[in-house]
């Protein structure tokens, strides 16, 4: 049902001569693939690393950032259907401090909307509003948000106080498992019985 996944699974194949078991490692791969599109050398664009030209910075940086934006986006986005809408001033916000300035932040914004894949550009929404982003899937800002989740030192307490939130029944179904998996068996075991006992 969702053809842009399949495609990633397609090429994840190819490349590897076969697919991850596991559903964490899968969206990882994909997500890391997706992220490759925005360093890439297309027609006159150059690589985005290249283009923000600071020192250091990988697409490990871009991707943290993204990864707890998704987070925030979940946590906001409770009881609605299908992925989140995210305004640019979100985006802008979310890597801004990661950069340094707004033009670089503006830059990233850029390549998203030219580079759709893991985030879309949806245009503006209403009459005189911002831009509006959004994953391409739901399972992808859930996986996301999972793996900002994973890195928490609360990991345990924080999925079994998501667990019991009745204002978010099933809401963090799919999060929650990913992030304990995520996790690795040392923190991710105490966030698994968190889990089972909510």
């Amino acid at each position: 049902s969702n053809p842009l996944l399949l495609t990633l699974m397609a090429v994840l194949h190819t490349n590897k001569g076969h697919l991850p078991d596991d559903r964490a490692d899968l969206y990882d791969e994909a997500v890391e693939l997706l992220l490759l599109r925005w360093n890439q050398e297309i027609g006159d664009d150059a690589a985005l690393l290249s283009q923000l030209d600071k020192p250091g910075l990988t697409l490990g940086h871009l991707r943290a950032a993204l990864e707890k934006l998704a987070l925030e986006v979940h946590r906001a986005s409770a009881g609605q259907e299908g992925a989140a809408d995210i305004g640019e001033m979100q985006l802008l916000n979310a890597w801004r401090p990661l950069l340094g300035t707004l033009d670089k932040a503006e830059l990233v914004v850029e390549y998203v909307e030219r580079r759709a894949g893991l985030l879309i550009g949806l245009g503006q929404k209403v009459e005189g509003g911002e831009r509006q982003f959004t994953f391409p899937h739901r399972t992808f800002q859930e996986f996301l948000a999972a793996c900002a989740l994973s890195k928490r030192q609360d990991l345990a307490a924080e999925c079994a106080r998501l667990a019991r939130d009745d204002s978010a029944a099933g809401h963090w179904d799919v999060v929650l498992p990913l992030a304990a998996r995520i996790a690795g068996a040392e923190r991710g075991a105490g966030a698994a019985d968190a889990l089972i006992e909510g």
